[in-house]
């Protein structure tokens, strides 16, 4: 997978105040562990609103984390 937004937080948690691990870069690529919530959140980024669940992803640099799936 790759982000598509600049800045992306990877959170321990998949919920928004979860600490954040990591932060991705625009086009970084992070390998998918194969795990995304039950649940979808409705969250605007740049200005588009998108209702997706969170991805669990390791980076390259080996942080394992919960990315929102609209990014």
């Amino acid at each position: 997978l790759y982000t598509t937004v600049d800045k992306v937080n990877v959170r321990r948690e998949p919920k928004l105040n979860a600490a954040v691990v990591s932060r991705l870069e625009l086009h970084e690529e992070v390998t998918f562990l194969n795990e995304v919530t039950d649940f979808q959140q409705e969250i605007t980024i740049e200005g588009v609103k998108y209702n997706e669940p969170w991805v669990k992803v390791k980076t390259q640099a080996g942080r394992i984390g919960w990315v929102y799936g609209g990014t």
